[in-house]
């Protein structure tokens, strides 16, 4: 895990922001209020600039300040999520031509073919009320008989065994509901995506291998992909942070 949490470093044609700001990250030296309270420089408050309820740290912006949560954040969410989506969608004839990492195309809610179903962000109506009814990806692999619930979190790198507990225990009504509806169908399998926002990977090779099985180098590759998507999402909200 620790090898490919530096995978970005094999990116080919880097750009050398990405280098440089990734390692200002990763070292804690970017110039926030508590950095500079740190290096005893005059400051009026440890406060975030931005929220004013927690102090301003690295790992607070990167993944804790709610005014982000519906912009930035989300916007990186969904691009880490992506080329998951794009490689299903290649792989099992939906597209003929893979689409890059990178693009910035939001998926059809809903596409399918004979060999596969994929819903994008729509929620499942149950039989049972439930509180948490909409993962952000479901994937159906007909031939295969599974069918997957797939949730993306890009938390702050400390934070994501934490996440992956909670992703896990949030969706397992939702998942029971679709074992029931697809009785002799399909197997669900609940798979959490977590990916740090500076780049950590922990289980996400692991828990790719559920969709992606028995493809090690695919597994690999789409995670380089996602962890691309996942620190280029990361560099944009703190170079949004550095203009203010």
């Amino acid at each position: 895990a620790k090898a490919a949490t530096f995978a970005w470093l094999k990116w080919e044609n880097m750009p050398i922001e990405v280098e440089v700001g990734m390692f200002e990250l990763l070292a804690q030296l970017l110039k926030t209020r508590v950095f500079d309270q740190i290096r005893d420089l005059p400051i009026l408050t440890r406060k975030c600039r931005i929220c004013g309820v927690a102090d301003e740290t690295v790992g607070h912006l990167a993944a804790g300040c709610r005014p982000w949560s519906f912009t930035y954040y989300l916007e990186r969410h969904n691009a880490a999520l992506r080329p998951l989506c794009w490689w299903l969608r290649h792989q099992y004839g939906l597209d003929d031509v893979m689409k890059p990492w990178h693009a910035p195309i939001t998926p059809d809610p809903r596409s399918e073919n004979d060999r596969i179903c994929i819903w994008w962000d729509l929620p499942v109506f149950t039989d049972v009320m439930l509180d948490h009814n909409r993962v952000d990806m479901r994937v159906w692999l007909k031939k295969e008989k599974r069918l997957f619930t797939v949730e993306m979190c890009t938390p702050y790198d400390e934070n994501m065994a934490a996440q992956l507990a909670e992703k896990q225990e949030r969706y397992k009504g939702l998942a029971a509901e679709l074992a029931a509806e697809y009785r002799g169908r399909a197997e669900v399998i609940q798979v959490s995506l977590i990916l740090g926002a500076l780049g950590s990977v922990d289980t996400l090779e692991e828990e790719l291998a559920k969709i992606i099985v028995d493809k090690k180098r695919e597994v690999r590759v789409v995670a380089e992909r996602m962890q691309r998507a996942t620190i280029s999402g990361t560099l944009k909200l703190f170079n949004k942070f550095k203009m203010m």
